[in-house]
Formats: C-alpha cells, structure tokens, sequence
C-alpha cells in the first residue's frame, strides 16, 4: 500500500529524528493539517473557475442573443436540436416549437428543398455550403443567406442571416450599373466574370449566362490574354482607382470574333468575397476613327504646307511667338525657319524699310479682324528685293477669343513684273498706235510734197532759184520721212521683208562702220561664238539696231571707255529666271551690246525704250533710237533686257529666235532696172485727194490710162461701167466705209485677172501677217516718189496673175 505524500512526508521528517510517540503524533497531526490546507486551496479554485465559467456561458449567450444571425444546431438527418439568436419567427414558427423538427421539414415554400440539398452536400464531405432564399410575407420580401459547417458527431452547424438591405443595395447597383454609358464587368478575385451590364451585352455580343463564371480573359483578343492575366493579377495585389488612360492600345474581343478598341477603367470593390474588380469598358472605334481621319487630315495638312510654294504661318494674337512656318519661307526669304522661330521679329525686320511701319500697323491692327491683305517687298541676306502679298486670319475659341493667327504669303515678284511689262507694253502699244496714226498722215501729206518736188525738179525750164528752193522742199520732206519711218519700226506696222541670217556675219560688215561711229578714244571689241544659230529678220532692220546701240553707246562714253558686242546662242527653258514672263521657251541669238559708260539710274532705265524720251540735251537727240530697237526686237519676236548701274556702265541683252529656215542665197548677177513705161489701164483708190491726184499725174506721165476712184463704191461702178481690160488695181488700204483689201477680193470676182498694188501709209493685220509680209501682196509705203511708184507698178504688171492674191487678203 502507497501512504499518502503527506503522511509519508511526515514520517520521514519524524523518523529522521529521535522516536518518540508523542513525537509520532504530531507527524501525523500535521500531515492532516497539511491536507486540509490543500482541500481548501481547491475548493476555492473550482469555486473560481466555476463563476468564471458562468459569467463566460452568460456573455456569449447574450452576444448569440444580441446578434442578427440565427444559429441552428441540426442532427445530422436536420433535426433541429438547438436554436438561437436572430428573429426565429421568420421561420414561420416561434423556437420552441422549432425544437425537435427537421429543418427542411419547416412550410417555408421551396426553401425547404434547398436545405435538403444542402444538408446532403455537407453529408457527403463539404466543407461549407451557402444557399440564398426569400420568403414573402404581407407582400414583402425578405432575402435570407443560410451557411452549413459540419460539426462533430454528424453535427451540422447552420448560420441563418438577413441579407435584405445587402439584395436591396446589390439592386441598386445593378441598376447603376445599367444605367451606365460605358460596359460595366465585375471580376471576382479569382478573375471570373461575375456581373455584366446590357452595355456589355451589346459592346461584347453574349447574354449574361454566356460570360458569367467564364475568366474575363474571354473578351480578350488571344494574343493579349497572357499579358492582360499578368497585368490583372498585378492589380489584384495592389488594387486602386485607375482611370481611363489615353496612349495604350487596348483591344476588346466579340462573340463572333471580331476586335474593337477600348479605354478600361478599374475600381476595386470590397466585398465578402474577397476584392472584387469592376472595369468600365469604351468602344472608341469612332474615336479612333475620327482620330485617323485628323491625323490624316493633318498629314495632308502638312504635306499641303510644307509643298506650296505659298509661306503658310500661325503665330500667338500678341506675334510674340512663331507657332509654325512652312518650308516656302527660306526659298522665299532666304532665312532659315529655326531663325524665325527663335527670334519671331526677324519677319519685321525683313520688311523693306519704306513698307515697314505701314505692315507693322496693318498686322497690329488688321489681322484679328480679317481685314489684313498687303503688299510689301521684303530684302534677302543677298540684298535681292522680293514682292510680297500677304493675308492674315484670326481663328476663334467657341467663346469668339482669339487665340491664333495663321496667314498666307505668296511671292508676287514675278506677277509685279508681268503686270510692270504688260503696263510697260500697254504703254508702247499705245504710243506705238499714235505714232503709226501720225505716220499715217505723215505719209500722206510728204507723198505729195516729195512726189510734187521731183516732179518740178524734172522739169528742165523749171528756174536756178526755184529749183534750189525745191529741192530744199524734197530734202525737207525726205527727213521728214525718214523720221516717219522710224515712227513705224517702234510701232511695229513697219512692212518687214525678213531674210535668214547670219547674225556674226551681220555684225563683222558693220564693224568698220561702228568704228567710224565710236571715234578713236572708244575701244570696240567683238566676241562673236563660233557656229552661230541662224535667225530670221529684216537685214536693214537688224543693221539699225546694231548702230542705234553703238550710238546710245558712244553718246554714255563722253570720256571714253570700251565697247563690246557678243554673240551667243541660248536656249531658254521654262524655269529660267531670265526668261520673260510672255517669251516662250526655246533656242535664242543672244546680242550683247555693253558698254563702259555712265550708267542709268532706276528711272531712267524705266522710260529708256519710250520714244522721244532721251537725256541728252535739246537739240541733240530725238529720243528714238532706243524705241526703234525695241520695236525691231519685238516685231522679230525677241525680247530685249537692260542690266545697268549708274557709273558702272550698261548692258543691252537681245535674244532673237532661231529659225529652221535654210540661209538665205544671194544672186549671181544684179537685175537690169526693167523700162518703167506702160500703156495699161490702172485703176487707182484712194481716198485723200491731194495724194490721189499726184499719184494719177505720175502713172498717166509713165504712159499709163487712170481711172480713179475715191473709195470702194465708186471703184465698182468703174469696173461695171469700164468696157475695157482693168490691168491693174491700185488701192490705198485704209480708208472710210470699204478697205482697200476689200475693194480688191469684190473686184476680182467680176476681173479675176486684175492684177493689185497696195498702197498706204502703214501696214494694217490683214495685209501683214505678225508683222511680216505676205508673198503674195505687193505694197508700196508712203511716202514714194514717181521713179519708186512706176517701177513697183512696171513689176506688178509684168509678173504672172496672182488670183490666190486676192483670195489671202
């Protein structure tokens, strides 16, 4: 038998002493002691533990009261042993009469089918099933959510909670949801899609049962669902706000296959689950779409820009900043765009300074309200001077601020000088008309007065002291014609009779006679290119725009100095600055004429080819010889340009056109002069009387029978009325009612033999084809003496019938 440790502790103590029995006793006495003392210690620790233990039992029974949940302890068959907690009469029963019955069993419509299928879940090893059910009562419905925990010995643990406000909120949601503009999808944590919207339905093309519970890469496109996974369980770590961010390119996938691109936004949504994600989904295809077609619009934008010849420019209201320039501007103004843009005030600067402060003011003042158009020339680095038309526009906010300015600037420089040559040729046409009228009338009037003088002179009675008197009238008139002459070369109604020429050759027969021109203390030197190209034009023409040159020439160098002529061919093409607006392009004869002398200044050089304009003194010049060599240059088709500088000296470029004719052949022998007499029948028109009195007087003293006519209408009636051969016609072409030209082509129908003799004081377009002769018209000019007027008649008459003539009039 084991003693009790208190008694054997005592024994110990006492048998290690001295034995006594009194001794013993009190061993024993004070192992009862010992074990009184340790009962009581006891006792009062079960006292303790057990108030604790209540107090413990009562608070969580009044926190299972207090609580909303329900708590069911079922039989593992659903028996109801045990309930708590919540408002048990939404079990349609109060829990006393709850106790006992099965939990399926309870009339709560088909609720009770669900708890069965759950309670045989849990039976067959769940670990937690969750069920959601409503029950209706008076109308209204309450939403309840009932979790099941298998407990020990076939227990089952159920947690009943009223989860109305949470459906009403969920309600709530949706209905936000789908009222939202953009597609709305909810992933769960796990990334399975766990509410979509009808915006999504129609963006994605699936019914909601078709995409819930599938992983929300399904409406990715392949090729991006790795990264998007990634990125998603990225999120998923750190979720956040994230809106929706312009510049990446995100792309939604459809049913049928087709993608689309999307802006996102993410929103993380806490819930019992778990974080829960809600993306907003954008189609921007017509963004997209709309964002092609801009930076298409921009590109053709550019390209327009950056490939007109026109500077396009955009600058800040206050000009302070240069926002673009197009690439025209360094063409145009020969600076860089990068200058402009450093230092915008560079366009200011440069303005020529005559135009600057009225640009200045018209840009400050005119271009925010669309008013600003202006010419102004500008200078380049190279000191060249360019015209410039430039407009200016405001563009307006949708409030009608102002907040940018563009503008177009194009270089008229070329416009400006077809306009200064067209007013330049309007100019001389217009003098070149007045002075071919007064030619005109000129010719008229010295036809009688030098034809009379030699008729007078012819007579051999006729005295000493009248004879010198007539003959000073003749020399008179001869100058006279002479100056009339010139007045048509300018005019260019001068009768031209053009030859293909040698233009080297041309100038090598008149060097001896510039020579005597220029004088001793002018050196002329000729650089002629070898293989010269031929030109066609007037050889007596051509040798007085030569000597009209050298003249202008000598007359600069009254110091003396050096004249060069040079030859060259030339071929202009299209772009070629020195080619004149009007001029075609082609092969040229260039004649050089330069010399040493003074100079022109700008206004000189502006009126140069005006006749009668000269800046010699009175008495010393007429003022034609210049004009008379445009008017050749022009009636040949040429063009003429003048490069001078005042104390510099001065250049006359002519380019004459290259013919494909074959140069001309000179005869062997010279014509003898035929006998100048006849005794044909002339017809003769004209209608001053003075002129057509003298004209008969010679033609009847050569032999001739006259009969004359004033105009067109008493001509017929001669022709009608004259029983005889009519030999020849001959008609001034200029007169009231019926030209000349006129006269003839109605004659010939009744006389198709009659031969014609133009006669007038200029040419008029229907005689002379661009200024050169037909082949097949004679024309005597006014003013000609007797001997020049029967000898042209004596050729007509004896040459063969021209009734093609008649017809080309």
């Amino acid at each position: 038998m084991t003693l009790h440790r208190l008694l054997a502790r005592q024994l110990k103590q006492f048998l290690s002493g001295t034995f006594t029995f009194q001794a013993f006793m009190d061993a024993v006495n004070q192992a009862y002691q010992a074990a009184d003392q340790d009962r009581n210690m006891l006792e009062r620790s079960l006292e303790l533990s057990s108030q604790e233990l209540l107090h413990a039992n009562s608070e969580m029974r009044a926190m299972v009261q207090a609580f909303p949940d329900i708590f069911f302890l079922l039989r593992s068959d659903g028996t109801i042993l045990a309930c708590k907690g919540g408002n048990l009469t939404d079990f349609y029963l109060p829990s006393r009469r709850l106790i006992g019955k099965r939990i399926q069993d309870i009339p709560m419509g088909q609720v009770g089918e669900q708890f069965a299928d759950a309670i045989q879940s849990i039976q067959t090893g769940k670990p937690l099933v969750s069920l959601e059910y409503v029950l209706e009562e008076s109308d209204q419905a309450t939403w309840y959510e009932a979790r099941l925990v298998p407990e020990c010995e076939g227990q089952i643990l159920v947690i009943v909670r009223n989860i109305s406000e949470r459906k009403r909120s969920e309600d709530r949601f949706r209905r936000l949801l789908e009222a939202a503009p953009d597609a709305m999808v909810i992933a769960d944590s796990a990334g399975q899609v766990v509410l979509v919207n009808s915006q999504a339905e129609r963006l994605f093309g699936y019914e909601r049962k078709d995409v819930l519970g599938q992983p929300v890469e399904v409406l990715v496109p392949e090729r991006f669902r790795h990264g998007h996974a990634f990125n998603r369980r990225d999120y998923s770590r750190n979720p956040r706000v994230r809106g929706m961010r312009a510049g990446l390119d995100l792309y939604g996938l459809r049913k049928d296959g087709t993608e689309f691109p999307v802006e996102v936004s993410l929103s993380p949504l806490e819930t019992d689950e778990g974080v829960f994600t809600m993306s907003a989904i954008r189609d921007i295809t017509d963004r997209k779409q709309a964002e092609l077609t801009l930076r298409e619009s921009e590109e053709r934008f550019r390209q327009l820009a950056e490939n007109i010849q026109q500077v396009f420019w955009m600058t800040t209201p206050d000009k302070n900043t240069m926002l673009y320039i197009s690439p025209a501007y360094e063409a145009i103004w020969g600076r860089t765009r990068a200058s402009l843009y450093a230092s915008p005030r560079d366009w200011l600067d440069a303005i020529h300074p005559e135009d600057r402060g009225r640009v200045l003011h018209a840009a400050l003042t005119k271009q925010e309200t669309g008013e600003y158009h202006e010419e102004y020339r500008i200078i380049r680095p190279d000191g060249s001077v360019r015209w410039i038309e430039d407009r200016a526009f405001p563009i307006r906010e949708a409030s009608g601020t102002i907040y940018r300015l563009i503008g177009i600037a194009d270089d008229i420089t070329e416009q400006k000088q077809l306009a200064e040559q067209f007013r330049q040729s309007q100019k001389m046409e217009t003098v070149g008309q007045l002075a071919g009228g007064i030619a005109h009338d000129f010719n008229n009037m010295l036809t009688v007065i030098i034809g009379q003088s030699m008729l007078l002179l012819s007579k051999h009675d006729l005295q000493r002291a009248h004879r010198n008197k007539v003959e000073q009238i003749k020399e008179t008139g001869e100058r006279a014609a002479a100056l009339t002459k010139q007045l048509l070369t300018f005019s260019r109604r001068q009768v031209l009779q053009p030859i293909v020429l040698d233009l080297n050759r041309v100038i090598s027969h008149a060097e001896q006679l510039v020579r005597r021109l220029l004088g001793e203390d002018i050196i002329l030197q000729t650089i002629l290119q070898p293989n010269l190209g031929p030109i066609k034009v007037d050889p007596g023409q051509l040798d007085q725009v030569i000597l009209n040159l050298a003249i202008n020439a000598r007359d600069a160098m009254l110091q003396g100095g050096s004249l060069t002529i040079e030859t060259a061919n030339m071929v202009l093409e299209q772009a070629d600055a020195d080619r004149p607006l009007d001029v075609l392009p082609g092969s040229y004869v260039m004649l050089a004429v330069s010399d040493t002398g003074c100079g022109m200044d700008a206004e000189t050089k502006a009126r140069i080819f005006e006749p009668f304009f000269t800046t010699k003194e009175r008495g010393k010049g007429t003022g034609l010889g210049l004009s008379i060599v445009y008017g050749v240059v022009k009636q040949n088709g040429g063009f003429i340009q003048l490069s001078s500088t005042l104390n510099q000296g001065s250049t006359f470029k002519i380019y004459l056109p290259m013919t494909q004719d074959r140069m001309a052949v000179s005869a062997g022998h010279p014509q003898l002069e035929p006998l100048l007499k006849g005794t044909e029948t002339i017809l003769l028109v004209e209608d001053q009387d003075d002129v057509r009195a003298f004209t008969e007087t010679v033609l009847e003293e050569y032999g001739y029978t006259v009969l004359v006519a004033r105009d067109g209408s008493e001509a017929r009636g001669l022709s009608d009325t004259y029983e005889g051969v009519i030999h020849l016609l001959v008609t001034d072409v200029v007169m009231p009612g019926e030209s000349g030209p006129k006269v003839a082509e109605q004659l010939a129908c009744d006389r198709p033999d009659i031969k014609l003799l133009y006669i007038s004081g200029y040419t008029e377009e229907n005689i002379i084809r661009h200024g050169v002769l037909d082949h097949a018209v004679t024309l005597l000019e006014k003013p000609y003496t007797p001997t020049v007027l029967a000898r042209e008649v004596r050729k007509v008459l004896d040459s063969f019938p021209l009734r093609s003539s008649h017809a080309n009039i």
